[in-house]
Formats: structure tokens, sequence, C-alpha cells
């Protein structure tokens, strides 16, 4: 099966975040024209954020998953959404640290969103609270999931109020629906 064949009907069947819909609407009621979002991990939720956001820079691992987006951006002419490329090599500290240190090259509390749902979370959460402005999100998907423990994130963002909003998402093209949560720390100094 081509990879576009595998990867299509997560991206456009239906086209919304892949987290659960009681987060959709959580995020539906935060999100601002104004915003600009930086995004680690690329899907249905950077078209999403793209219709609805200033900007949205998203970091993805996987150059084909990468062209798919791209091209379905095109498609759509989402003109305010860039998608880096860095991948990341199996047992590769340095390329999984090039992944993470993606948001690095913007400015201090630059983004009003940042969503954690791809690679290396805990890395990420490490880069991104300096760059997430008074009163912003960072948003992190499946946290308390092995490997990505709450404690950890609360840890890094202390003091940050949070709310973990649970539910159900589809995980499989036979549509098994399994629990998940997405939790929303805000920046209040």
């Amino acid at each position: 099966m081509a990879k576009r064949d595998r990867f299509a009907p997560f991206l456009f069947e239906p086209e919304h975040p892949a987290v659960c819909p009681e987060a959709v609407s959580h995020f539906d009621a935060l999100v601002r024209p104004s915003f600009r979002v930086f995004e680690f991990g690329s899907g249905n939720s950077t078209l999403w954020f793209a219709k609805r956001v200033r900007s949205i820079i998203s970091v993805e691992s996987r150059e084909a998953w990468h062209h798919l987006l791209v091209q379905r951006a095109v498609e759509l002419g989402l003109e305010n959404l860039t998608i880096l490329l860095r991948p990341v090599e199996r047992d590769s500290l340095e390329s999984a640290t090039r992944y993470a240190r993606s948001i690095l090259e913007y400015p201090e509390e630059h983004f009003q969103l940042i969503f954690v749902d791809g690679l290396v979370r805990i890395q990420c959460v490490e880069n991104a609270f300096s760059r997430v402005s008074d009163g912003g999100y960072v948003v992190v998907d499946e946290a308390g999931r092995k490997g990505l423990p709450l404690r950890s994130l609360t840890h890094i963002l202390k003091g940050w109020p949070f709310e973990i909003i649970r539910g159900q998402k589809r995980f499989s093209l036979q549509g098994k629906l399994r629990g998940t949560n997405t939790t929303f720390f805000r920046r209040v100094l």
C-alpha cells in the first residue's frame, strides 16, 4: 500500500484535531483569529488551526507525512501555515533534540498556543514554556501515558493552572475507540 493511501484517511476524514471531541470543543472555545500557534507533530490539527488562527508553524518528523500535509495545505489555499521537516532517526538523541528545539528559533513569548502532539514530548514542553505568551496555553495530548508522566509536566510548568479534558477518540481505520486525554496548561504570570 502506498504511503499516501495509508495516511490519507486520518488526514482528511474528518478534518479536525485527532483528539477527543471534548478537547476539540475546548480548543474551539479558546482559539482566536489573532493567535500565533506552534505545533509539535503535524496532522489534522495543523489544517484545523490554520483555518482559525493568524499563523501556525508545525514541526513534523516523517517526510512522507510532511509531504502529504504540505500538498493538502496547498489544495486548501492555506497561506498562514509553515510545516517544518525535522527528521528524527531511531535512537538518535541529536535528531530528537533538533526536533524538540525547533521552537527555539522563534522569540520568547511569541505564541499564544503551543500544541504538543508529536515526539519527545517532555523535551518539547521544556523548550516551549518560554515561547508562550502570558495568558497563553501549552497543550499536551495524551499526558499521563507511558513515558509522559503528568507530574513531569507539572514540574516543568510549575505553578501553571491546568485542566485535563478526557474522552474517547478513534485510533484505527476500523473505528476502535479508546480513552484519551488532552491537558491544557495556562501561563499566568
